[in-house]
């Protein structure tokens, strides 16, 4: 045999050695199983759940975990939310307050596999912001409501006046304007109107009340806009909101004087102010904006808000007002004794 026929025999049995003898590599207990489990679909919010689908007859649990990090969301009775998955292979996961804001998706483990998430999205389960209502000066056949931030297209504004209800679902042109104009009204002498938004969800505003005084009383102006004030909850320190900066802000808290406060605006008119204690459940505060026009002093309509309190039932959220008598001019309901909104 000559040496290149020996090289190449000695080349073989040191590759079937290597083959034959190279280390064995055993699973460490606990990894997951190679086999992952089916990617949920159709991941979404559903009001007070969080919905997904995989295939029918899919075995196993869910759980909602946080859609970046993959840890379990915690609800308010500092469980995971987990569900099961039903024949047809859908998969439903109540959600609460406490998870507002999130951003989450679903995670499946089917028997003998390893877990997979799919899905994202954030959860809004937060109390939206009420619009203001703006009266027209001498004008008793129409008002417009003034949109929040956060409206969107599609949310439906309500307006009450009197026994009356009236209802306009928002369009992209109303949310670029700001405003919708509310026509083919009677207004009269202290009549009292209600404002609230509400989403494709079903969730609500708190409502904002205005009254409409003698026109020659306030000068109501089109030209000065109505602060809109963020849902004030008993204990903030704090009142947000959004006025026309060029104006001045006057406040009323819980049937005190309405005093002229001094605020900071971000270029979005955005404004904070400080309370002088923290707000108590219940508490009505009054908020409108006043500037000079033509060298005369205008002002806007005042808007009227309540504090309201967060009670959590049953890991679901309720605004409980615990006293006042007047509340159930503000979409109250009484059960078990206490009032809720």
């Amino acid at each position: 045999m000559d040496s290149k026929r020996r090289g190449l025999c000695l080349l073989l049995a040191i590759v079937i050695i290597l083959g034959v003898f190279q280390p064995m590599v055993f699973a460490e207990p606990g990894d997951p199983p190679v086999e992952p489990s089916v990617i949920p679909e159709n991941v979404k919010q559903e009001k007070d759940k969080i919905t997904g689908t995989v295939s029918p007859g899919t075995t196993g649990t869910a759980k909602l975990v946080d859609a970046v990090l993959g840890e379990p969301i915690i609800g308010t009775n500092e469980q995971e939310i987990t569900g099961e998955i039903s024949d047809d292979g859908k998969i439903t996961l109540s959600i609460d307050y406490a998870n507002d804001g999130e951003t989450v998706a679903i995670q499946v483990t089917e028997t003998g596999k390893s877990p997979s998430k799919g899905g994202e999205v954030k959860i809004d389960k937060k109390i939206l912001t009420p619009p203001a209502i703006q009266f027209y000066k001498a004008v008793t056949n129409k008002l417009d409501v003034i949109l929040p931030s956060d409206a969107k297209k599609d949310d439906i504004v309500s307006l009450e006046i009197g026994n009356e209800t009236k209802k306009k679902i928002l369009t992209e042109e109303d949310i670029q304007g700001g405003k919708i104009t509310f026509e083919g009204l009677d207004l009269k002498l202290d009549t009292k109107v209600n404002a609230q938004i509400k989403n494709k969800l079903d969730y609500s505003s708190h409502k904002t009340e205005a009254v409409y005084n003698s026109p020659g009383a306030l000068d109501y102006e089109d030209n000065v806009k109505p602060p809109v004030v963020e849902p004030i909850e008993a204990g903030d320190i704090e009142i947000k909101g959004s006025a026309d900066s060029t104006g001045d802000l006057y406040l009323s808290i819980n049937e005190g004087a309405e005093e002229k406060v001094t605020v900071t605006y971000d270029a979005n008119g955005d404004f904070t102010y400080t309370l002088p204690a923290a707000a108590v459940v219940g508490q009505k505060i009054t908020a409108r904006t006043a500037k000079v026009v033509d060298g005369v002093e205008k002002t806007s309509t005042t808007q009227t808000y309540y504090v309201f309190s967060n009670d959590t039932i049953e890991g679901k959220r309720f605004n409980s007002i615990l006293t006042g008598s007047s509340f159930t001019d503000h979409g109250f309901v009484e059960k078990n004794g206490e009032k809720y909104f």
